[in-house]
This record gives structure tokens, sequence and C-alpha cells, in this order.
């Protein structure tokens, strides 16, 4: 932490000599649970600046992944999202996150590619990829 507060860092050399590194850094953490279970409250004190992101809205989470399909020049139709949404999320009263369409848009891609099928986003391949992306812990 005390480089982290004073801006500066000291590397030693082999020859024993230390050089004095000034440092300018942006710390991002990112975690799924409280901070309370990571660290104690000095830690806490001295990050600034915290933000929580809450879990995407429905409207937000299609948003993402649409634009992750067009990213990976996936094609897929709106009715297998709903299809997604309802099955696997609702369903199963899943929260949503914004970082499964990429997860598994990339799970698609991987099982079609490893299959030889086109990159169109069919229910058989996004129920492959929900199987093997969500496991119940």
């Amino acid at each position: 932490m005390v480089p982290l507060e004073s801006r500066i860092d000291y590397y030693t050399l082999a020859s024993g000599r230390q050089i004095r590194v000034p440092f300018d850094p942006l710390l991002v953490l990112s975690t799924n649970l409280s901070p309370a279970e990571l660290v104690d409250e000095a830690f806490l004190r001295r990050i600034r600046y915290k933000l929580e992101l809450p879990p995407p809205t429905e409207e937000q989470y299609r948003e993402i992944f649409r634009r992750y399909c067009q990213q990976r020049g996936v094609r897929c139709e709106e009715e297998l999202v709903d299809y997604l949404l309802n099955y696997h999320y609702f369903e199963l009263r899943r929260d949503l996150r914004a970082c499964h369409p990429r997860d598994l848009i990339g799970q698609c891609v991987a099982l079609a590619q490893f299959g030889g099928a086109e990159l169109v986003l069919t229910r058989h391949l996004r129920d492959e990829a929900c199987k093997t992306y969500f496991i119940e812990l």
C-alpha cells in the first residue's frame, strides 16, 4: 500500500543498488463478493472511489447480446434471445450478468467452429453453450 500512496516505488538491482521509480497508479478492483469479506476497513478507506455495478436490465442485456453477436459475426434472431432469457434465466431464476452475452456467444462460436457449422445462433447451439457455461455449484 505504501508505494500506491506515495506514488514512488523502489527497484533493487542485482548489485544491491536501489532505483527510485515514480509511478501514477490507477487501481481497479472488481469482485462479486462483499468488500468486507475481502479486506479490512483501513484498506477500504484508501480506495476513495467505489462503484457498484448492478446487473443489467433485460433491455440492457439484449443490447449487449446484440452488440456481441454483431462484433463476432454471429447471426441471431430476436426470438432466440427471447428463448434464452425465458428458459435459461427467468424460469431458473438466474440473475442477468453483463458478462454472460460475451461468454455465451464465445461458447457458441467455439462449438460452431469445432463442429464445422455456420456462425448462426441456433436453439441447439445456444442450449449447448448454456449447458457448458452454467454449472450449478
